[in-house]
């Protein structure tokens, strides 16, 4: 196996592969291209992270509901029943 550190790395900006060692993304021009991300690619990150969270909390409350009308039209149900009798 070759032990040799990758001096690859991907442009923070247009993904392809270039030297960690360039100065400039000979792609797409960006300057420090293998320096990390870029603050609008974290408020991105971030964005997409609420909006899983915000989507999530939706559902839960929906399945509450549910849970909860169901369970008292159940109770409902056999409260009736028993006067029934």
């Amino acid at each position: 196996m070759n032990n040799t550190k990758r001096r690859l790395d991907n442009c923070k900006v247009c993904d392809k592969l270039i030297s960690i060692n360039a100065n400039d993304c000979p792609h797409c021009g960006e300057p420090n291209p293998t320096a990390g991300k870029k603050g609008r690619d974290l408020k991105k990150d971030i964005k997409k992270q609420l909006i899983v969270i915000v989507i999530l909390g939706v559902g839960g409350i929906a399945i509450y509901q549910y849970a909860t009308t169901t369970l008292n039209n159940t109770i409902s149900n056999l409260s009736f029943n028993k006067k029934s009798e």
